[in-house]
């Protein structure tokens, strides 16, 4: 399929325009299709910042910023799909953090997560999910152990009831993180930020609406609407600046989040869902090599908006990858 549209493109917009950079078909249109081959390998470098802010103050209640870079190799390549390696590394993470929650924040560090893509790049399905499970549950063991451990030199400080419910928490974590029907949706943030916008034909200055569908755990998929639009078209420096605004519905958000909790809280307790008002957005800025296809800096700014009976909570995360070579 691929080849066959390549075909077309060369003899509609010229062969040696096409040969040179594929994804300008015209002089106000731009294709977002990949053009890799084996062997290609991008790292980019991960800005992460999330802030939470309470009752509508402008001042952020607190601000943590993670760091680390996360690498791209075609493996393979085919007339319909690409397979992918990535892998995780160099973890910079909060100074505010527990050693739990250090532990907890590089539990995908060195990980080879291989993926399918369809022939565009656009995300299909994670091929190693047994491997990876199984190192993710390696790794949660090994932290819940250091946990047990810090808790027996320091007896008294915290009681048997203490530790019963850490244990049950992690159990929780283990059941939703690691496990094969969830892996798509667990490392699924970064993936569909780098490769949820290919497969696309766009116009200069006109926007373009399309439906959104993220994987989310327990196998649920949110649904929701998109607005694309491209916004410059650089001949000469090969790029295409395009920008997008996307959001789940927030009935289905709703919904979600009834299901992750109830696995997550412990027996006994529940989450009157009716009482909370959600809503999520996201706005994405990207820049994408006309010549290749591959993203060579994307910001994805997400801001999820909880109201309880007692308080509004806004958070807003802001991630930045930029190709470091």
């Amino acid at each position: 399929m691929r080849l066959l549209l390549i075909s077309f493109l060369l003899l509609t917009a010229g062969f040696i325009s096409a040969q040179k950079i594929p994804n300008l078909t015209k002089a106000n249109t731009v294709t977002t299709f990949t053009y890799w081959n084996p062997g290609d390998k991008h790292t980019y470098h991960a800005v992460q910042r999330k802030s939470v802010y309470k009752d509508g103050k402008e001042k952020p209640q607190s601000e943590l910023v993670t760091e680390y870079d996360i690498s791209f190799q075609v493996m393979n390549a085919t007339d319909s799909s690409y397979e992918v390696e990535m892998v995780y590394s160099h973890y910079i993470l909060p100074e505010a953090y527990s050693d739990m929650e250090l532990d907890l924040g590089k539990i995908t560090e060195n990980i080879k997560v291989r993926y399918l893509t369809d022939e565009f790049g656009g995300f299909i399905t994670i091929l190693n999910k047994k491997e990876v499970v199984t190192i993710l549950q390696q790794t949660l063991d090994v932290v819940s152990q250091k946990v047990s451990e810090k808790v027996a030199r320091e007896k008294g400080k915290k009681s048997a009831e203490d530790m019963a419910a850490f244990e049950l928490k992690m159990t929780g974590l283990k059941s939703v993180i690691a496990s094969e029907e969830n892996v798509d949706a667990f490392f699924s943030d970064d993936i569909l930020i780098l490769h949820g916008m290919y497969g696309q034909e766009l116009v200069l200055g006109k926007p373009a609406t399309f439906d959104v569908e993220y994987p989310a755990l327990e196998q649920f998929v949110l649904k929701g609407s998109g607005t694309v639009t491209l916004n410059e078209i650089n001949k000469a420096q090969d790029f295409a600046r395009f920008d997008v605004l996307q959001q789940p519905d927030p009935a289905e958000v709703k919904e979600f989040i009834q299901i992750l909790f109830g696995r997550l809280m412990p027996e006994g307790e529940e989450l009157k869902i009716s009482d909370y008002k959600f809503s999520s957005k996201s706005r994405l800025n990207y820049i994408m090599s006309l010549s290749t296809g591959w993203i060579q800096k994307v910001s994805a700014t997400t801001t999820t908006t909880v109201v309880s009976p007692r308080e509004e909570q806004k958070s807003v995360e802001k991630v930045t990858f930029e190709m470091k070579n």
